[in-house]
């Protein structure tokens, strides 16, 4: 049995106005729901974020990452 470290670091967090609203075990996963978040929330700042590295992306209105 593993650790746990590696799997709790695994996957993207969506983050809107900094605030973490949902989670993505994929990438995938996280850039869909990242637009969705952002067709929700236009005038809101929606990133997704890396647990492992911690960087993050802005999706942008227009559905590409900044």
């Amino acid at each position: 049995m593993k650790s746990g470290i590696e799997e709790d670091l695994a996957g993207f967090d969506l983050v809107v106005d900094g605030a973490n609203r949902s989670f993505s075990d994929t990438e995938d996963g996280a850039l869909e729901i990242a637009l969705e978040l952002k067709r929700r929330n236009r005038d809101r700042r929606v990133e997704i974020r890396m647990r492992l590295s911690g960087a993050t992306r802005e999706m942008m209105e227009n559905g590409r990452l900044k």
